[in-house]
């Protein structure tokens, strides 16, 4: 969908605040705004990809422009991560319970600002 308008030289860039039980995105073209699309398959793409969260005491805000590298779309962004983080714990470890876990003994605050390019798909 926007691969064709960044190989037409179109600038693609996104914003985002996530957290908190919501995730607010803007679409701009070339610097112009776009109409809110609920079922654009991008953002969702971009949440997914980068992890941006929806729900809870984690937040996510950034920046990120499209880019095309051969074949492959990608976003370079920058973010800023803060609030409440369990990233340290590995829920797959065996024996690991959710339900007997103590979450507010294991929670780590986080600030952090991240600079990187991804690969949103081929």
């Amino acid at each position: 969908m926007y691969g064709p308008l960044v190989a037409d030289g179109k600038v693609v860039e996104m914003k985002w605040d996530g957290g908190g039980d919501e995730c607010l995105f803007t679409i701009s073209i070339d610097q112009q705004e776009q109409d809110y699309d609920p079922d654009c398959p991008l953002s969702e793409l971009v949440i997914e990809v980068l992890s941006i969260p929806s729900v809870g005491e984690s937040f996510m805000s950034g920046t990120g422009v499209l880019k095309l590298e051969g074949e492959s779309l990608l976003i370079h962004h920058r973010s800023r991560v803060y609030g409440a983080s369990w990233d340290h714990i590995d829920m797959s470890a065996p024996g690991f319970e959710p339900s007997e876990f103590d979450w507010d003994e294991n929670m780590r605050d986080v600030d952090k600002n991240v600079e990187e390019t991804v690969v949103l798909c081929n």
